[in-house]
C-alpha cells in the first residue's frame, strides 16, 4: 500500500513537473505574450525561442504583436500604425514596401543566406521599428533549427502579407 501511494505521488509530481517544463519553454512563453494582445488565433505566428523574439499577424482583427526579447511584455500595434516592411538578407535589405513610397520587390535570393531578418517600421516614436531575426548563424545546429532556406520562406509570406497590408492602405 505504501509503495503504491509513493508510485501515485511520484507520478504527480513528474506530471507537474512536465507540466511546469512546457509551460516554461521559451517557445509557449513567447506564443503566450503574442496572443495576449490578439482577441483571436493569429493567420501568422513566428517565433523565435532562442532569442525570446516573435511575431503575430491577425488580418481580420488587423493588428500585429511583437515580443522583442526575453522579459519583454510585448507590443501590439494595429495595422494603420505599420508604415513599412523590410526583408533582410545578411545584412542588405533585399525587399522593402512602405506606406506611400514605391516599392523595392523580392527580385532574388541568394543561395548562401546565413542571416534572415524582417524588419517592421512603425508609426510610433518610442518604438519606431523592430527587427526579427528569422534566422541567425548561432541556429545552425539548435534542435529545432529549421534552416535558413525554411527561414526564407517564412520571411517572404511574411513580406507578402505586410506588402499586402500597406498595399491597401493606399487605396
Amino acid at each position: 500500500m505504501i509503495l503504491l501511494l509513493i508510485g501515485v505521488v511520484s507520478a504527480g509530481g513528474m506530471a507537474l513537473v512536465a507540466v511546469a517544463a512546457w509551460w516554461l519553454e521559451p517557445g509557449q512563453r513567447v506564443t503566450r505574450r503574442l496572443q495576449l494582445g490578439l482577441a483571436g488565433p493569429p493567420e501568422v505566428l513566428s517565433l523565435a525561442p532562442a532569442r525570446g523574439q516573435g511575431a503575430a499577424l491577425a488580418i481580420d482583427e488587423r493588428k500585429l504583436a511583437i515580443v522583442r526579447g526575453p522579459g519583454d511584455p510585448g507590443l501590439v500595434y494595429d495595422l494603420d500604425e505599420l508604415v513599412g516592411a523590410e526583408l533582410i538578407f545578411d545584412g542588405a535589405v533585399a525587399a522593402r514596401a512602405s506606406r506611400g513610397e514605391c516599392r523595392r520587390p523580392l527580385d532574388q535570393v541568394s543561395p548562401d543566406v546565413s542571416r534572415v531578418t524582417l524588419r517592421f517600421v512603425f508609426d510610433d516614436p518610442h518604438d519606431p521599428d523592430f527587427e526579427f531575426e528569422l534566422y541567425t548563424p548561432s541556429d545552425a545546429g539548435r534542435r529545432d533549427d529549421p534552416g535558413p532556406d525554411a527561414a526564407v520562406q517564412v520571411a517572404r509570406r511574411w513580406f507578402a502579407r505586410l506588402e499586402a497590408v500597406l498595399r491597401r492602405a493606399r487605396e
